[in-house]
């Protein structure tokens, strides 16, 4: 029973502990210049790979707005021909 609360107690310190937030960290010069280099380079792909999907989805949206618009004028054309 010693063993068992000793341990709670343990894991409950380890918990507590390991919860704490990371003090402010500064970065290097060399650390700024390496995080610079890797977003230039990777944000020219992201860029062209976030417009090709933006183009497509623009494209489905349109053609799913005109479908519906050329859906609800042929049922008013229908609705006035019944009366």
């Amino acid at each position: 029973m010693k063993v068992l609360i000793t341990s709670i107690f343990v894991i409950g310190l380890i918990c507590l502990f390991s919860c704490r937030p990371d003090p402010n960290r500064e970065l290097t010069s060399g650390e700024l210049i390496l995080v610079d280099s890797l977003y230039a380079k990777s944000a020219d792909s992201i860029r062209i790979l976030a417009d090709s999907m933006c183009a497509r989805m623009q494209e489905s949206v349109f053609q799913n707005a005109v479908d519906s618009i050329i859906e609800v004028r042929v049922n008013e054309i229908l609705a006035l021909r019944q009366i």
